[in-house]
């Protein structure tokens, strides 16, 4: 992709975040919703696969915010959202790849068995996971609190202490961590089909080209509607496809119309076929009809 594509996004992403870091330290009933939308600002440039625009979008915005709001209006984002929303993407599109291809177990005639790698992507994956949250929770919790915080459950007064605090986190965490997962996935597939890597070739272009087109028609809608889809190996293809559509020539495409025009005479001649078959039945008909009332009254005419 150009360059300046993503200069433009990284640019875009930088603002956005920004301001909705601002809004976090100085809305404070919605300072988690605007943190989260900074997250997933910081990201965007992840969807174009460029880690140095992702990473210098976060520390552009992490010191912009420190000046700002200070260390303790920013330590929400440092700490956690905006740091987070890199190491997400490089456990999820990095380190948990590498792990199910090291853990996978060849078997004979090229088979592999996969059981064993999956299952510690996903261990390993959430453990390094939860490992940094405690990192954060230790940091935002003795860093910053200076009073012990007390929540009102059900008209009891409960000391909120770290070990609380902690456990708590984690089903919350969890459900973040989903979301974001399902978040960056959708808009990757947004943002590639908007702003593709090269040329203009949309979505329905590749879906189209496949020769079944009440199929693809069908496939394109569901993915459309599907937000747990896996767009990568479409948008590989879509990315891909620029360099075959280059590659046609002017004979080509002559070659197609002729294809086409041909096609049409042939449904032409099948139509004009069934045009005569309908006419000599109708032809037929009306002859058995005819025949069919003679008999009747030549019996009538008999009986009197």
């Amino acid at each position: 992709m150009k360059r300046s594509r993503i200069i433009a996004i990284a640019a875009v992403s930088s603002a956005l975040a920004l301001l909705c870091v601002t809004a976090s330290i100085y809305i404070e009933i919605m300072s988690l919703t605007f943190a989260t939308l900074s997250a997933i600002f910081v990201i965007l440039p992840l969807t174009k696969k460029s880690w140095m625009a992702s990473i210098l979008v976060y520390i552009v915005v992490a010191l912009s915010a420190f000046f700002i709001g200070g260390p303790i209006g920013s330590a929400p984002f440092i700490i956690f959202f905006g740091l987070y929303a890199v190491i997400q993407r490089a456990i999820e599109d990095v380190f948990m790849p590498w792990m199910e291809k090291t853990a996978t177990i060849k078997l004979k005639h090229g088979r592999e068995n996969k059981t064993i790698g999956v299952a510690l992507k996903y261990t390993f994956g959430y453990l390094i996971k939860l490992i940094y949250l405690q990192i954060a929770l230790v940091i935002l919790w003795f860093a910053l609190s200076t009073v012990t915080p007390i929540v009102i459950f059900f008209g009891a007064e409960i000391k909120l202490t770290y070990l609380i605090f902690s456990l708590g986190s984690i089903p919350l965490f969890l459900l973040y961590d989903l979301m974001m997962m399902l978040v960056f996935k959708n808009m990757k597939y947004i943002v590639n089909k908007k702003i593709p890597d090269t040329g203009t070739t949309t979505t329905d272009d590749v879906l189209y080209d496949s020769g079944d087109e009440c199929g693809a028609v069908e496939e394109y809608e569901m993915r459309e509607h599907n937000i747990f889809f896996n767009h990568d190996d479409e948008n590989e293809l879509i990315n891909g496809s620029d360099n075959k559509l280059d590659n046609i020539s002017e004979n080509d495409l002559l070659n197609g119309a002729g294809n086409i025009s041909n096609s049409n005479n042939a449904i032409d001649i099948v139509n004009l076929d069934c045009n005569e078959e309908l006419n000599e039945l109708k032809l037929d008909k009306s002859e058995n009809i005819t025949e069919r009332n003679f008999d009747n009254n030549t019996d009538k005419n008999t009986e009197d």
